[in-house]
């Protein structure tokens, strides 16, 4: 037993620097890698971010330009459908045709506008949000075709009474169309304030 002890004596520098070099390389290689893994996840946070900053920023300017052209859009069709209370009400003359026709055409081309818009722009956008949108395009197209059948200048009442109740159905139903304002703003808002 002698010899195995002063063999394990012998022995046990040599097994101590074995492992102690093992330790030492070992840690170094967790740290290095521990460094690396720390500098990777970095790097990917930093690129999230300014991912995440930049499409920020294009999805509150997409939202910014929509809320604008669907503030002409609103204009457009209230300045219509003026000519038409004004021009159509009681004791009023016939409408010029195409005076009455400019002005639809005026508001066609800014509905357009936005649906372009939209359309070139909603890869900024999230799919919530590009539905929000789509619903408030798809309540405006419906509302506007009802209003634009209503609004034919040959199909006006020709009673006042009947005008009346005319120009009334016909701003019900534009009032539809302005409270999709208060919902694309309320989006721009949601968007806009969200840091």
């Amino acid at each position: 037993m002698e010899t195995f002890v002063a063999d394990f004596v012998k022995a046990l520098p040599d097994a101590l620097a074995t492992a102690v070099v093992t330790i030492l390389l070992t840690g170094g290689l967790l740290f290095l890698f521990q460094e690396n893994i720390k500098s990777l996840f970095a790097r990917s946070l930093f690129e999230h971010q300014t991912k995440f900053v930049l499409n920020h920023a294009k999805a509150v300017e997409t939202l910014e330009t929509l809320y604008q052209k669907f503030k002409i859009l609103t204009d457009a069709l209230e300045t219509w459908i003026n000519q038409v209370r004004l021009l159509f009400g009681p004791g009023k003359p016939k409408i010029d045709r195409a005076d009455y026709l400019e002005k639809r055409k005026s508001m066609r081309a800014a509905f357009d506008d936005f649906w372009d818009y939209f359309q070139a722009h909603r890869l900024y956008l999230s799919t919530e949000l590009i539905h929000e949108v789509w619903e408030i395009y798809n309540e405006v197209t419906h509302t506007t075709s009802m209003i634009e059948m209503a609004m034919d200048p040959d199909e006006l009442p020709s009673s006042d009474e009947g005008l009346i109740d005319y120009l009334a159905s016909i701003e019900r139903m534009a009032a539809g169309v302005y409270g999709q304002t208060e919902k694309l703003e309320k989006l721009y808002k949601s968007i806009a304030e969200a840091q």
